[in-house]
């Protein structure tokens, strides 16, 4: 078994403290044979709360690291109290030196309206991409045609078979609430597969999904290959009493 892209998200019990978390901690982003990232952007969503009560929240300078080219940050569409923090790479980072480590800082906006400083770190790590397949042999030459009147021109040669297709990395991305309020209820979490910028939507032939949580190696959830990512299929919902302040649920894709 091999893991071939994974995600992990934090599940917060939130009770009368202060408390910030990101939606999203650790992500893997698509390199090339070389290493190299291909040059984007991944973003992940700020929450602060004292209690159930929901806070502003805003990001401070960022010292960048090797790789990273720019972070940015605004409030979210539907909540202003939601800050969404874009992080962008290029190909300076590599597999060589990931991960690499986002220190964001952020001013909280308290309940009686003082201002709170906490950092939060975002990971960033390269799935190397696998050497280009070997090209197909070539066809086999046309027969020549009969002595004398030139001959009708030989069949042309059938094509070599393509070369195996070179290694194009998954990337995993985890969605959904990262918040329990009040120890009550329960959160949804959903898993999302790409590979070359595009969603795959059924989990590929010869892999699977599966969920953990907590440092167990064993999968509280499995998703086997050819099965559709949609609906309950490819969620995993946490109940409040299985988080204990906070809980770790990681979402890998590996070979069956």
């Amino acid at each position: 078994m091999a893991v071939k892209a994974s995600n992990g998200i934090t599940i917060t019990d939130v009770t009368d403290a202060y408390t910030v978390m990101l939606s999203s901690e650790a992500v893997s982003v698509p390199g090339n044979s070389a290493g190299a990232a291909v040059a984007g952007s991944m973003t992940t969503n700020v929450y602060a709360f004292c209690g159930a009560t929901q806070c502003a929240v805003s990001m401070g300078a960022v010292t960048k690291p090797t790789g990273v080219t720019n972070v940015t940050s605004k409030a979210d569409s539907s909540n202003a109290k939601t800050l969404v923090v874009t992080v962008s790479y290029d190909s300076t980072l590599t597999y060589a030196n990931s991960p690499v480590e986002v220190s964001i800082p952020l001013n909280v906006t308290g309940v009686n309206g003082e201002t709170l400083g906490f950092t939060k770190k975002f990971s960033l790590s390269v799935a190397k991409a696998g050497a280009t397949g070997a090209t197909g042999a070539a066809g086999k030459t046309g027969a020549t045609g009969a002595a004398g009147a030139t001959g009708a021109t030989g069949a042309r040669g059938a094509t070599g078979a393509t070369g195996a297709a070179g290694d194009n990395p998954y990337t995993m991305v985890i969605t959904g609430e990262n918040v329990i309020k009040n120890n009550s209820g329960s959160t949804t979490l959903t898993a999302h597969i790409y590979r070359a910028g595009a969603e795959v939507t059924t989990v590929p032939a010869g892999h699977k999904v599966c969920w953990y949580t907590g440092s167990s190696t064993t999968a509280a959830k499995s998703v086997a290959a050819g099965t559709a990512l949609s609906g309950s299929t490819g969620q995993y919902s946490v109940a409040a009493e299985a988080v204990n302040g906070t809980l770790l649920v990681t979402a890998k894709l590996e070979t069956a």
